[in-house]
């Protein structure tokens, strides 16, 4: 009977273990997951949760705009100072310089009142 109950309870503890092995595989396929999501595409550049791109070419802002929904994107929308200064950073190292750039702010559906194109608030005025 002793034996029994000694067989029983390693078995227990092998099932326990096993139970174990498998919650840790699901956890590190779930960051795997998470991690897949979190990279850019090809030519993007990963700031925080976000991918950005600097793109030469459209000469409004409007054509800049459209350029980015095409992609299923939107000019960039700027936060704080590192936000700022990591975008200055992306067009330097694309232009050798700093020339004029869009960036999603606008106030074109009320003049003074500035809004991202992404829809997020402007919340930073550097």
């Amino acid at each position: 009977m002793h034996e029994l109950q000694q067989v029983q309870e390693e078995e227990q503890q092998v099932q326990e273990e096993e139970q174990e092995v498998q919650e840790e595989e699901q956890e590190v396929q779930e960051e795997v997951g998470r991690e897949s999501r979190s990279l850019c595409p090809s030519g993007w550049t990963k700031y925080g949760s976000r991918c950005l791109m600097f793109v030469h070419g459209p000469s409004t802002w409007i054509e800049a705009e459209r350029y980015c929904v095409h992609f299923g994107a939107n000019l960039a929308s700027v936060h704080n100072s590192q936000e700022y200064h990591f975008l200055q950073e992306l067009v330097r190292r694309h232009t050798n310089g700093f020339p004029g750039t869009w960036i999603g702010g606008s106030d074109a559906v009320y003049n003074t009142i500035w809004l991202w194109s992404d829809g997020s608030r402007f919340d930073y005025h550097g």
